[in-house]
């Protein structure tokens, strides 16, 4: 196909560049608002087109040089060609745009500006590094954009420095061991104390490749090497020294590898204080897919009883630990499935509480927000790494009395397109 010459008018959700050619909105991957490109069309659907870059004839004002030579080839971040500024005014526009189009809230909604939380660089704590053995070389990286091959890296800037320092070592590792060609992916992470690994085995490790192993994890001063193989959630662990913890308002939790935690430390901190200002203080507080405590302990630290809710049977008991830890005796956890009806209804023998802390994987919470009315509080408070789906929830939730008083963005992931967001619902009882 001809070439074409296109302006670009705004960034759209996933980060891509909007033009407009022969009636059609043309989405272009790597560009930036004001750009003027040349591209060539590389699909067509009805009322849409996408397309590559071949030339940037006139870069737009906010187009900065990516700090990773890998950019744009790497499918790990989606904006670090375009300044800090405008990537936060694309990620508000972003929530804005979600709850109009998806929740069908009016222009009033109150959405604060994007918050800045976290150094932009070297905040990412949690990693999986993807494994390919190509011609007898080990490619460690992260997928291609756009694919499943592996981008060949051997440092990141958004990782942490003790996650970027493992990246060279892990790829002489995974290259020494005798089934290397069966190790998909090695997941690393660090905690404020602890570094954990689990590497991802299709076939076990032999005699030998144990013994490497186990040299890596004492010479790399890790607090744990695991293995995975077959089911996700099965891991066996090789080596222990100490654990994996982070610290929070003072309190120390402790985390496996399999837990969820936010992967931008920095960021989490500020995440938890927003959350903790718009919950206040009260006699009662419930959190909602409540993991290993991240929200649950600080509730407890400013509401006389809290029950945390959570499917994950392995993560209530890291929760149980850290609050006997901290000295929180009024936490009472409970195993629920929040995802099904009968989970949601099982509930109601509770006591209702003033506030609840509501922080639901990226599907959302959708079952939760259709029974909200037997559990109706005075504030909810909704923390959420997707907007799509928070904007439907909000909308079920505004059809059953709830009040959307505020909401923030937050730039919890800098240089990538995704957006985390709190908010908060009120309801007069």
């Amino acid at each position: 196909m001809d070439l074409i010459d296109l302006n670009v008018e705004k960034l759209v959700t996933g980060g891509r560049g909007l033009a407009r050619w022969d009636k059609m909105a043309v989405f272009i991957a790597g560009a930036v608002p004001g750009d003027h490109v040349r591209v060539r069309i590389t699909g067509r659907r009805r009322g849409h087109a996408t397309a590559d870059i071949v030339s940037i004839l006139q870069p737009g004002p906010h187009r900065t040089t990516p700090l990773c030579p890998r950019f744009g080839i790497c499918g790990g971040c989606h904006l670090q060609h375009l300044d800090i500024t405008q990537q936060r005014s694309f990620k508000r526009s972003v929530v804005i745009d979600s709850l109009t189009r998806i929740g069908h809230f009016d222009a009033s909604t109150p959405v604060a500006q994007t918050g800045e939380i976290s150094p932009v660089w070297n905040y990412r704590r949690k990693a999986g590094f993807k494994v390919r053995l190509v011609r007898d070389r080990l490619i460690l990286g992260f997928h291609q954009a756009g694919s499943h091959r592996v981008v060949d890296l051997d440092h990141c800037p958004v990782l942490c420095p003790q996650l970027n320092d493992l990246m060279q070592p892990l790829r002489s590792l995974v290259g020494s061991l005798s089934i290397r060609a069966q190790v998909p992916q090695v997941d690393v992470m660090a905690g404020d104390r602890g570094v954990g690994l689990v590497l991802h085995l299709i076939k076990p490790l032999s005699r030998q490749d144990h013994e490497h192993c186990l040299a890596f994890a004492r010479d790399h001063g890790l607090a744990r090497f695991d293995v995975q193989q077959g089911r996700k959630d099965r891991l066996v662990s090789l080596y222990q020294s100490g654990g994996m913890e982070y610290f929070l308002e003072g309190m120390t939790l402790k985390f496996l590898p399999a837990d969820f935690i936010q992967v931008n430390g920095a960021g989490n901190i500020q995440l938890v204080a927003m959350a903790m200002a718009a919950a206040g203080h009260g006699a009662r507080a419930w959190d909602l897919f409540s993991g290993i405590g991240n929200f649950t302990l600080p509730l407890a630290r400013r509401h006389g009883e809290v029950w945390a809710m959570e499917g994950n049977r392995s993560s209530l008991d890291r929760l149980r630990l850290n609050s006997q830890r901290a000295g929180l005796e009024r936490i009472e956890p409970l195993n629920v499935d929040l995802f099904s009806p009968e989970g949601v209804q099982s509930l109601k023998q509770y006591p209702v509480p003033e506030v609840i802390n509501l922080d639901p994987p990226r599907e959302g919470a959708i079952e939760w927000c259709r029974q909200i009315r037997q559990f109706t509080p005075q504030r909810l408070v909704y923390v959420s790494c997707d907007p799509a789906t928070f904007s439907r929830d909000a909308a079920v939730l505004r059809h059953h009395g709830g009040a959307l008083r505020a909401v923030t963005p937050l730039d919890l992931f800098p240089q990538t397109s995704h957006v985390e967001l709190i908010a908060l619902f009120e309801w007069n009882r």
